[in-house]
């Protein structure tokens, strides 16, 4: 029955084996002899053994013959000769078959094994045996299969393999299943002082950061900080930014500080960030903190940094501020673009000071920067609610 069965997934590939000599024999030294191989005296020792009825010591055997293929039809051919030999191989050599399938991506034959000569006899597969199905059912994208494995694992308190927890948490990843992902990371940790390596973590982080769950993928970076593996850029910028995205800004700047005592330093890019989100969160005395501490490190502020905090003033309608940082802008020797002028007029036409805009407007034009439809469009409707409709007009001109 076995036989049949290994035909449908691979060709048979025919060995011979001979039998130990019952007497000593005088060794030959004849230059046309070929040397017997390591592999062919342990099919001789298997079948010897077998012959014997040492079926345990065959097995043993059997299991060391599989655990070095090199091939899946070296693999298959020696579960074949224990068949051939009246054989059944046991659990452990079953396992050992079924890594090498895995091993070899020959995911679908492995699997096939698995429901065939293990679930299929009702046996109770092994730790090494529900590691490689984990793996095995993970690259087919069964999930659900793959988190029965993961499950039988955890209850008889077996250590996953790295392989295997990498598997299930990629796989729950990629289908967008990151809480289940994250389900798995916990009891993973809760069974086992296991070390993943950071691409693990990095991956689960992200995931949960992305979607908003911000604790979750906190708790993964306190976990990675205690197992001893060391935090990279990325995984620390990710935090941050997803901290602010989701207007937690004064947990990501605690989270800014923590990372330095990584040995990490916070850049221009990353102050920026954060000074962005205070302004957006209208925090403007946590902006321009953060802003001096940006300056006390030696960092130069850039055009897109002083947008920020003339966004920030202005939409609160704290004009003159706005102004103050334009001016610090001009004396670093940076020049205000289209961007800068927009966010003004916004803010000066939101509060109606039209006359402010068109100031501002005839001094963009000075400075020769070409206005954007957007620019027309706010102050033309700001114009028409005050009915100043010869403005209108001549600014509707203006813009053709």
């Amino acid at each position: 029955m076995h036989r049949a069965f290994l035909c449908k997934f691979v060709r048979r590939r025919p060995f011979s084996s001979c039998q130990l000599p019952l007497e000593p024999q005088t060794p030959s030294f004849s230059s046309s002899a070929s040397p017997i191989t390591q592999k062919e005296l342990r099919f001789s020792l298997a079948d010897q053994l077998i012959s014997r009825g040492l079926f345990s010591s065959a097995q043993k055997v059997i299991q060391r013959l599989i655990s070095q293929c090199s091939s899946v039809s070296e693999a298959t051919s020696t579960a074949d000769f224990a068949f051939s030999r009246g054989m059944d191989p046991d659990l452990i050599s079953y396992g050992c078959l079924i890594r090498k399938l895995v091993i070899f991506g020959e995911v679908l034959v492995a699997e096939a094994w698995y429901i065939h000569c293990i679930v299929g006899r009702g046996l109770e597969p092994d730790c090494n045996l529900l590691n490689s199905m984990i793996i095995c059912y993970c690259k087919l994208g069964k999930l659900e299969e793959a988190k029965s494995c993961f499950d039988s694992l955890i209850k008889l308190t077996f250590i996953p393999w790295l392989g295997s927890c990498n598997a299930i948490i990629k796989g729950f990843c990629v289908q967008d299943r990151i809480l289940e992902a994250y389900g798995c990371f916990c009891e993973i940790s809760e069974a086992s002082d296991i070390v993943q390596d950071f691409a693990f973590y990095n991956r689960l982080v992200d995931g949960l950061c992305q979607r908003g769950f911000l604790d979750e993928g906190l708790h993964v970076f306190y976990v990675m900080i205690e197992q001893g593996v060391p935090p990279t850029v990325h995984v620390c910028k990710s935090l941050i930014i997803s901290f602010c995205k989701w207007g937690r800004v004064e947990e990501a700047e605690i989270l800014s500080t923590e990372i330095e005592l990584y040995g990490f330093v916070v850049d221009k890019y990353m102050y920026t960030y954060l000074i962005n989100s205070y302004c957006n969160a209208r925090k403007m005395k946590m902006a321009m903190r953060l802003f001096m501490r940006m300056l006390k490190m030696g960092y130069e502020p850039d055009i897109y940094t002083y947008n920020t905090l003339i966004h920030g003033f202005a939409n609160l309608g704290l004009f003159s501020k706005g102004w103050v940082s334009h001016d610090k802008m001009l004396n670093s020797g940076l020049k205000p673009n289209i961007l800068t002028y927009q966010i003004m007029l916004n803010n000066y036409c939101r509060d109606q000071k039209v006359d402010c805009a068109l100031m501002l407007f005839d001094d963009m034009l000075q400075h020769n920067i070409a206005p954007k439809v957007h620019c027309y469009t706010v102050l033309l409707s700001a114009l028409c609610k005050e009915q100043r409709l010869e403005e209108v007009y001549s600014l509707y001109h203006k813009m053709l």
